[in-house]
């Protein structure tokens, strides 16, 4: 069963639970003491507190980030009993203590893909259009020039430009394929490329700081942590 349509069928089947008596019961606290309830009334909530959780750690472990800051939240609430407002500031701290330094870290990731987007974008004038072609070819490669009858369409004119541009693309495209050869030789011995390594050391930095809390759901919710910022 997919993420989605496991989330969809626990939604949909307990989107009515407001009409279920006991699942009215977490106004108790509100009109006395969980102590001074009923056996049945205890039951009844720790079951449907029992349920509530599971699913919150079922869809957090399919790796709902959602899920995971939810569960992290909770942790909070009973390792700190604090209310959830107070929990959400705490989980607010550890959430900005998770993305410090990332917008350094992705620098790399972000000048990727811009040389690779400039790339893309400026090698189809620079095979075709006739005028970039020819002060390119001027600037930087000095070719003989054919007869204007052999650059009249931009396809002849790509047939021309192809002589110096083949073995650029062609040196760029094995390159990368070289690249990711070895990140999967990599990956294949158990060793962490970059991406996979920052997220580890991160969550070990976030564990360090908050030894208070779970372990391992500070690293979920860490490792999940979008790298956007």
């Amino acid at each position: 069963m997919s993420l989605n349509v496991f989330k969809q069928s626990f939604f949909l089947n307990t989107k009515n639970l407001s009409k279920v008596p006991f699942c009215q019961l977490a106004r108790v606290r509100k009109m006395t003491s969980y102590e001074k309830a009923s056996e049945d009334v205890r039951v009844s909530l720790m079951l449907y507190l029992f349920t509530l959780f599971k699913v919150i750690f079922t869809v957090a472990a399919l790796g709902d980030h959602e899920a995971q800051k939810e569960r992290l939240v909770r942790e909070i609430m009973a390792v700190d009993k604090v209310e959830r407002i107070h929990a959400k500031t705490r989980f607010e701290e550890i959430k900005n203590e998770n993305r410090k330094g990332l917008f350094s870290a992705m620098l790399p990731y972000r000048i990727g893909i811009l040389l690779s987007s400039g790339s893309a974008l400026l090698s189809i004038p620079l095979i075709f259009h006739e005028e970039t072609v020819m002060y390119f070819n001027h600037h930087f490669v000095t070719a003989d020039i054919p007869e204007p009858k052999d650059l009249e369409t931009c396809l002849e004119v790509g047939s021309f430009s192809w002589n110096w541009m083949e073995p650029v693309l062609g040196t760029v495209s094995f390159a990368l394929l070289c690249l990711q050869f070895a990140r999967n030789q990599i990956r294949n011995i158990g060793a962490k490329p970059f991406t996979s390594w920052f997220k580890h050391r991160r969550s070990k930095k976030l564990i360090s700081q908050f030894p208070q809390y779970d372990k391992f759901i500070l690293r979920s919710f860490s490792e999940g942590d979008p790298l956007s910022v």
